[in-house]
């Protein structure tokens, strides 16, 4: 009986969690996209260099 509690507790509050976008998943989605848009980011600046040196030369 004490694992059903446990169970029963831990989905009230994920519910809880993600009803306000706030569970784990909500949270591991977002510090992915903020990862992904930063590499982008990364990568658009890195061929924006490459483009404007070899536009220099």
């Amino acid at each position: 009986m004490y694992m059903d509690d446990y169970w029963r507790h831990y989905r009230k509050i994920e519910f809880s969690l993600a009803w306000r976008g706030r569970d784990l998943s909500h949270e591991m989605d977002s510090k992915l996209m903020r990862a992904i848009k930063n590499m982008l980011s990364e990568e658009t600046m890195e061929i924006i260099r490459k483009t404007a040196k070899n536009n220099a030369e």
